[in-house]
């Protein structure tokens, strides 16, 4: 009987070492009940695209690359690249790292909706791509650096974008991240299932310290780059719930400029309808909240991210008649595409 494959993998400008590499990670899906065909190196018909950005080849088809369907990319560099529409390994690549990115693609599509957090995590282990080494340790400055502590993931990403740090954050026993807002980049071993765990701020309390340049040069390499501004939204919508930032109160009068860009942020449908409520007239919050009926930790949450996406006008100088009704018909198609970039329903319940 044929073994059905439920995954295809090619590449594009990858060298001989990175082909044995991902040769190796692709054998060992079979562990994980995945079977991968590895499809030969330039073939781009792949579920899957390994991309090699510092070679020619490999950044020429990265440049002309479009996400329409279902093909996803990883893109390896010996450089920090900050990409928000695909996954992005720096260099040397593990073949560990790989195997466990192709794992949570598979099983986890990039744009992921929830509306509570894991229930599990997993643990942190000795493998090299959940951990910071002995080696990576020692070879950071010699300069000892107080360890800071904060109650949430929201607070950190907050502070550092604000004052252009360059930090580690500690989430024993897990691994750290490590942040370099300058570059508006975010390095880490983890996998998703924790990552999504810390931004839904299941901690007590945040450690970070202060890192150099070079301290982040080091302990970036080979590690997943993520976007500083995907991983703050997140943080900010699931972890800023308790508090209205800025210089506003529930009556202050808002509205959103543009729409935030759903199609490849973390949300959820009531971040939708929320979008289309302030897209559409000036209201305070305490009015969204009387004309939605929904908790007000969602809406405070969803205030704070757009806020910070620089996506709000505050103080407006009408506010909406909250008799009004709110009209969904005339962005109903745009609603609907959306949704169907997202997975969801494509019916948006009225408010």
């Amino acid at each position: 009987m044929s073994t059905k494959t439920d995954l295809t993998v090619t590449s594009v400008g990858l060298d001989n070492t990175g082909l044995s590499v991902l040769n190796v990670a692709v054998n060992l899906l079979k562990k994980h009940q995945i079977q991968a065909t590895l499809l030969q190196p330039e073939d781009t018909n792949g579920q899957i695209i390994i991309v090699d950005l510092d070679n020619p080849v490999g950044k020429t088809f990265y440049q002309q690359f479009q996400s329409a369907g279902k093909r996803q990319l990883i893109i390896l560099s010996d450089k920090i690249v900050n990409d928000t529409r695909h996954l992005v390994l720096r260099k040397p690549v593990l073949v560990q790292t790989l195997k466990d990115l192709l794992i949570e693609t598979v099983k986890q599509p990039s744009n992921r909706t929830f509306t509570s957090p894991p229930l599990t995590v997993t643990s942190a282990t000795s493998s090299p791509t959940n951990c910071v080494t002995s080696m990576e340790t020692s070879n950071l400055s010699t300069q000892q650096r107080p360890v800071a502590a904060v109650d949430s993931l929201f607070h950190v990403l907050r502070k550092a974008r604000t004052e252009g740090q360059i930090i580690q954050v500690f989430y024993s026993p897990h691994p750290p991240l490590f942040i370099n807002s300058k570059q508006g980049v975010i390095a880490t071993s983890c996998n998703r299932e924790v990552l999504y765990k810390i931004i839904f701020n299941q901690y007590n309390s945040v450690r970070y310290q202060i890192l150099t340049d070079a301290d982040f040069q080091i302990l970036s390499s080979g590690k997943q780059i993520l976007a500083l501004e995907r991983v703050l939204w997140c943080a900010t919508l699931y972890g800023s719930q308790a508090e209205l930032i800025g210089d506003i109160s529930p009556t202050t009068p808002v509205r959103l400029k543009a729409w935030p860009n759903l199609s490849r942020l973390e949300c959820e449908p009531v971040h939708i309808q929320l979008s289309a409520l302030l897209a559409s007239q000036t209201l305070s919050l305490k009015q969204v909240e009387e004309k939605t009926g929904l908790e007000w930790g969602i809406i405070v949450g969803f205030y704070n991210a757009v806020a910070l996406a620089g996506l709000i006008d505050v103080h407006a100088t009408t506010v909406g008649n909250t008799n009004v009704a709110y009209k969904t018909q005339p962005k109903k198609r745009l609603f609907n595409r959306i949704l169907q970039r997202l997975k969801l329903q494509p019916t948006i319940p009225a408010i």
